[in-house]
């Protein structure tokens, strides 16, 4: 009776450069991402102003439109914690509905700028060549322009309103994702993997689907959560002079604008809706700090 010899055949070691796994990454991500507690301290604030803006048609005690001329710039109260406006509204409700409409004012103008930088910082990162040259040009020449003197031009010829100012934000951001998203994927395409695909015949939009976007998600990440803060300040701008948010709806920035004209006879008045502001930009460039740092090397491609 003969007995066979075990023979184990050992796995084959993993492609030198080959990316690491996804489940590898998001568990590393989130170990470091932990021990950032000023990150983690600005995402539960973020998540907090978020929630208590989404529900405040069903938890704040006013009608963020109506109000009482007798009740006019009244200073904080048992009533009213913030006051009243020059129309004798609540500023505390106003200010939860107008956080709301900055927050999502934010979150589509930055998507009009990912729209847009996403897939020129692609064709260009991964393109190269006279196609790159003719792409950042044009990014070169937005990004020599003031931020918020193009979008007030933009404005202006569109029209005022929140729509055409989230369109102008949209364009005025575009080139910083179209930039990061381009150096990322630069980057990409030299990595042995993306070779190995190149060489075996793969198509490009399929090396640009399947290898190189998903490795430029976290400079992206980073990007947005700083493009947010940059969009907030950039809406609260054009509310500020009227060229954004129109009455009666409110945002942050058209609130200051309405303060601004009483600041003499209420001060308290812009207080709220000043510190809401520097409390969400703040918190999201904190956060940004943090994913960058969380993310590491794959962060700064």
């Amino acid at each position: 009776m003969s007995v066979e010899p075990d023979i184990t055949v050992p796995a084959a070691p993993a492609a030198a450069g080959s990316p690491p796994t996804g489940t590898a990454v998001r568990v590393g991500f989130l170990r470091r991402f932990r021990r950032q507690r000023a990150a983690v301290a600005a995402l539960a604030i973020l998540v907090l102003i978020t929630l208590a803006a989404v529900l405040a048609p069903w938890w704040t005690l006013y009608d963020p439109a109506g109000g009482s001329l007798s009740d006019a710039l009244s200073g904080p109260s048992g009533g009213h914690w913030l006051g009243t406006d020059d129309l004798g509204r609540d500023v505390f409700t106003r200010m939860m509905y107008g956080a709301r409409l900055s927050l999502g004012a934010a979150v589509i103008a930055v998507g009009v700028a990912m729209a847009i930088g996403l897939p020129l910082g692609l064709i260009a990162g991964y393109a190269g060549g006279l196609v790159d040259s003719a792409i950042m040009r044009v990014n070169d020449a937005l990004m020599s322009f003031p931020p918020l003197i193009l979008a007030i031009s933009i404005v202006g010829f569109l029209g005022a309103g929140l729509t055409n100012a989230m369109i102008a934000i949209g364009v005025i951001y575009a080139p910083r994702f179209m930039r990061v998203v381009r150096g990322a994927a630069m980057a990409v395409r030299e990595e042995t993997y993306v070779e190995a695909a190149r060489m075996m015949g793969a198509p490009a939009h399929r090396i640009v689907r399947r290898h190189v976007l998903p490795n430029i998600l976290s400079p992206l990440l980073v990007e947005i959560s700083l493009s947010l803060g940059f969009a907030i300040i950039a809406e609260a701008s054009l509310s500020f002079i009227g060229l954004g948010v129109q009455p009666p709806s409110a945002s942050l920035g058209s609130m200051l604008g309405e303060a601004f004209r009483h600041l003499r006879d209420a001060p308290v008045y812009a207080i709220g809706p000043g510190v809401a502001i520097m409390i969400i930009v703040l918190s999201l460039n904190v956060l940004g700090d943090g994913l960058r740092d969380s993310l590491g090397r794959r962060a700064m491609r």
